[in-house]
């Protein structure tokens, strides 16, 4: 899989310098290895003017159902976007529309004060201190497909009583973290 995404990334920026019957064919041989009946499957779209110039797909969609993939096929996102918001996030503040040192209840102030300034950093860095909204959910006794929006995604995370760890350590390294994390409940 790895291997796939380091191809997509790597393609796409490529398939502009290609004319539209020469890109298909390059596209359809690297993905090759990966269009056939056991092979998970890969959807590629390449839009070009606000319209797809291309839209293929290979292997199956499951493999454990034997379902074929198609250019229609719906797929949850989960942590792929996560790269992309963090490159927009840096590109305005170089470009300073914002600090990367900025306080995120700056830009969401439904987020409560745990006692700590929680930065843009530590939010893209993954040392917030917040808990996974998806293990939150589960422990709550909700199912996740009930989360079917940003706001209720964010209500989750606000009703957090603690934090997992103090911003800007990382899980596990303080006692005062574990303390934090063991005596506060959803």
């Amino acid at each position: 899989m790895r291997t796939i995404i380091v191809l997509i990334f790597f393609l796409v920026p490529t398939v502009s310098l290609f004319s539209p019957d020469v890109a298909p064919r390059k596209i359809d041989k690297i993905f090759a290895p990966y269009n056939n009946k056991h092979s998970p499957g890969c959807s590629v779209g390449v839009i070009r003017d606000g319209s797809f110039a291309l839209r293929k797909s290979y292997g199956e969609a499951s493999l454990e159902l034997g379902a074929s993939l198609s250019s229609y096929s719906v797929f949850y996102m989960a942590s792929v976007s996560k790269q992309f918001t963090a490159a927009g996030i840096v590109l305005a503040a170089e470009q300073g529309f914002l600090s990367l040192d900025d306080d995120v209840r700056k830009y969401i102030p439904e987020l409560p004060y745990y006692g700590y300034t929680i930065t843009l950093r530590q939010v893209l860095h993954h040392t917030s201190g917040f808990r996974d909204f998806l293990a939150l959910t589960d422990l709550s006794g909700r199912d996740t497909s009930a989360l079917s929006s940003s706001d209720d995604v964010l209500k989750v995370i606000a009703r957090q009583k603690g934090l997992n760890n103090v911003p800007g350590e990382e899980r596990g390294r303080s006692t005062r973290s574990s303390a934090l994390a063991s005596s506060q409940v959803v």
